[in-house]
């Protein structure tokens, strides 16, 4: 009896250690490393106000006068401590296999914000001389370098190169960035690649339930092109693609013909395949088929990503679909040395290249690429077969950060996302470049901006002579010979924001409504800038339309549109943009009116959502109906949309801070006032205004319970259920999740589907977001009992 208590008295202090532990891990109160300092304070030189954890110097008890007088004259914004859900009996725990310890105490940790960073050297020192400081530090950032623990990762030089002997004894950093790439995405599940080819091997352990579509086979060629896609990393065996958590979707082309190459393609689309691979060309070399080039066309009206291997020709050898032009990314292959391989093909077709292996014919092939094979195994393989699924997998990245890019813009932001070799710039032997994963996924994301327009209305500046052209799935129009003339449409336009330098600007055929020039044309919306008219207020897009008459000589109209009614797609893209100054708002209206909001911005802000603090005075409550100019709304809890000049929408929330307890009506003066903080939103719905972690419930639960969590923005975000030893049980979520007030329910089952027993355990969520480097880590208990 008495060894039974001893058992259960331990047990609930490794309880208490391991919740204690989670329990000191929630969020820090950083919110700018930049401009903040991390101070231990002796014991009692620093209290902070009653209930909370963190608040103004002035709001703190600091004995020391002279500490108090520094922390004031420095202009510190706010002090908070470091985990502000550490409690003083949290230093005391046991360890996992029963030592009693004392841990760090983290109630007097704290981290004092400046206004700015340039004042953290001076204060910095003057802390160091206080006789109350512990310790003082500059608060820095850690950026985490994923390497996976797969078997054979050494030999990726593809993705890591280190010039080791096992990977050819290559040049050091001729890789693409995947361990920095992966610090940001490894890929969503939600994305999908499809690979078009001779089949492959689904069940292989590196795809391990990630592969629907065809059957599987034996096929070499598509299993290794697969793998070096989207092998499963960091799960202890074989090898990491470049997106290993995608999706794959197996399109077996079967005997190869242009039908059954053309149904697959088209099959990849309609499965929902994002991106498409295609490393093999159109026998003969050089043959062209309208065929595939139609189910191409379809890719691409479908704003699907397609691309295509260059070829291993060893000299400027047109093959297709490689040369197909709008719609494809076409990929040359580099070697382990960072120069072009000399079986790639070259021409102006080419995009970028990518690593595809040396093909040197040595005995161990080092200095190629090592991938999944048949038989659940790995093998060394070569070509620009190989190199096109690296461009493949760093596309299904851009799109797990941002699903919203277009084909073109993925494209280009592969194509700008390079280390240039060759000569500078464009070059037929490399493209633009050597692809760089980490690098595109830095242009997508903050401080980068990248904005998404239209623009309606052209005029014609030119046209040509009428001549005879194919005309292929053009609404209104059969397929088939037309007598045309070709109309070159263009608009300059005015950037709805203004630029502080001159942005990368491409046009988005997907959105467009004029045609290329492209004869026979396929009816792919295409949109061009001009060269050279690119600044940082405005460009000149460029598209096509056409005057047709049919073989008899009769006129049929403009198609796909006239030039007055073409809209124009495009994108802008400003790499390190300085910061934009907030919009200061204030508030008018008195006794029973209704309140008027405005900005004193010079220029409209080209802005989709605005949080907004409002500071009530008197008595007041309810609904209210606001005028916000430009445009009106109808303020209704917490959600405003306003049409802003018919091109925009905003929406604001409005969070109220002081409410009167008792409505009464408009019996004093009320005035709103606040800041604007702007951001990019997709949708107009109601989004948390912090974190969350909730209660489960219910607690204790059998068999099943909910947990719910808040995300106030796009976050990466991690539930997992662990024992009281601290292993891992279930993984509930970890991926990229949209903001918004989620549930997650947790059956009592394992991550291999097994029940688990009775007993205490622990959840933690953990969110990170990527656009205000906020971070939020809590944990709970958990108790099941059967």
């Amino acid at each position: 009896m008495r060894t039974n208590s001893k058992i259960e008295v331990w047990g609930m202090l490794i309880l208490c250690t391991l919740y204690a532990f989670a329990h000191g891990q929630s969020i820090t109160p950083s919110i700018d490393p930049e401009r903040e300092i991390i101070v231990m304070f002796k014991s009692d030189a620093l209290i902070p106000p009653a209930n909370r954890t963190e608040g103004r110097p002035d709001e703190f008890q600091i004995p020391e006068q002279a500490l108090r007088q520094l922390l004031l004259n420095t202009n510190v914004e706010a002090i908070s401590r470091l985990m502000p859900d550490f409690l003083p009996e949290d230093k005391y725990g046991v360890s996992r296999t029963g030592e009693e310890v004392q841990l760090t105490d983290w109630t007097n940790v704290y981290v004092i914000r400046l206004p700015q960073p340039q004042a953290k050297e001076g204060f910095l020192n003057a802390l160091k001389n206080r006789p109350e400081v512990i310790f003082a530090e500059i608060h820095g950032r850690s950026e985490p370098d994923l390497i996976p623990n797969d078997q054979y990762f050494y030999r990726q030089w593809a993705l890591k190169n280190d010039g080791t002997y096992w990977q050819g004894s290559g040049t050091t950093g001729a890789d693409i960035n995947a361990t920095q790439a992966w610090d940001i995405t490894t890929g969503s599940s939600s994305i999908k690649i499809g690979i078009v080819d001779n089949g492959m091997q689904t069940n292989h352990p590196d795809f391990a339930g990630r592969v629907t579509g065809d059957t599987g086979d034996n096929s070499s060629h598509g299993t290794g092109v697969a793998g070096v896609a989207a092998a499963q990393g960091n799960n202890s065996i074989g090898i990491a693609g470049v997106a290993w958590n995608v999706g794959i979707i197996n399109e077996d082309y079967g005997t190869g013909s242009d039908a059954a190459v053309a149904a697959a393609v088209r099959s990849a689309a309609n499965r929902g395949a994002d991106v498409i691979n295609n490393s093999y060309y159109i026998d003969p070399i050089g043959r062209y088929s309208t065929t595939i080039r139609m189910a191409f066309a379809d890719v691409y009206k479908l704003n699907r990503v397609a691309v295509a291997s260059m070829g291993n020709q060893y000299d400027e050898v047109i093959q297709y679909p490689a040369a197909f032009g709008q719609g494809i990314i076409t990929v040359g292959a580099t070697t382990n040395a960072d120069v072009r391989a000399v079986y790639s093909s070259t021409g102006s077709w080419i995009d970028v290249v990518a690593p595809g292996g040396a093909g040197s014919g040595s005995s161990y092939d080092k200095d190629d690429i090592y991938t999944t094979t048949p038989g659940s195994s790995y093998g060394y393989v070569n070509g620009t077969s190989f190199a096109a699924p690296v461009a493949t997998g760093i596309a299904a990245l851009l799109l797990s950060v941002n699903s919203s890019l277009y084909n073109d813009d993925i494209e280009q932001i592969i194509r700008l996302g390079v280390e240039d070799k060759g000569d500078p710039g464009f070059d037929n032997l490399y493209g633009t470049g050597r692809v760089n994963a980490r690098a595109a996924l830095d242009l997508i994301r903050l401080p980068n901006v990248v904005k998404q327009w239209t623009a309606s209305g052209g005029s014609s500046v030119s046209s040509t002579n009428t001549y005879t052209m194919v005309f292929f799935s053009t609404p209104g129009l059969a397929t088939g010979i037309y007598i045309v003339k070709r109309y070159d449409v263009r608009k300059t336009v005015s950037f709805p924001q203004s630029f502080i330098s001159t942005p990368y600007v491409w046009g988005r055929g997907v959105a467009t409504n004029g045609y290329s020039a492209a004869s026979p044309n396929f009816g792919m919306g295409w949109c061009n800038v001009v060269s050279g008219s690119e600044t940082s207020t405005g460009v000149t897009l460029q598209t096509y339309v056409y005057k047709v008459w049919n073989i008899m000589g009769q006129y049929l109209g403009y198609y796909p549109t006239s030039p007055s009614n073409v809209t124009f797609a495009y994108t802008a893209l400003e790499e390190n943009p300085p910061p934009s100054t907030p919009t200061n708002f204030y508030g008018t209206g008195g006794q029973g009116q209704n309140p008027t909001l405005h900005w004193d911005s010079v220029v409209e802000p080209d802005i989709d959502y605005l949080e907004l603090k409002r500071t009530v005075t008197g008595q007041g409550g309810g609904n209210r109906v606001f005028t916000l100019s430009p445009g009106t709304t109808q303020y209704t809890d917490n959600t405003v949309i306003i049409d802003k000049f018919g091109f925009a929408t905003i929406k604001y929330k409005l969070r109220s801070v002081d409410y009167a307890s008792q409505y009464s009506g408009y019996t004093n003066t009320v005035t709103y006032s606040g800041e604007g903080l702007w951001k990019q939103m997709a949708d107009f719905e109601i989004i948390p205004e912090e974190y969350a972690l909730h209660a489960a419930f219910p607690n204790p639960f059998n068999p099943s319970t909910s947990i719910r969590f808040d995300l106030p923005e796009r976050s990466r975000v991690s539930m997992i259920i662990y024992d009281v030893l601290g292993r891992t049980v279930r993984t509930l979520v970890q991926d990229a999740m949209e903001p918004g007030f989620n549930e997650i329910r947790w059956g009592g089952k394992d991550d291999k589907g097994n029940p688990v027993p009775t007993g205490m355990y622990i959840y933690r969520f953990s969110a990170f977001s990527e656009e205000s480097d906020k971070q939020f880590n809590k944990s709970n208990k958990l108790v099941l009992m059967k």
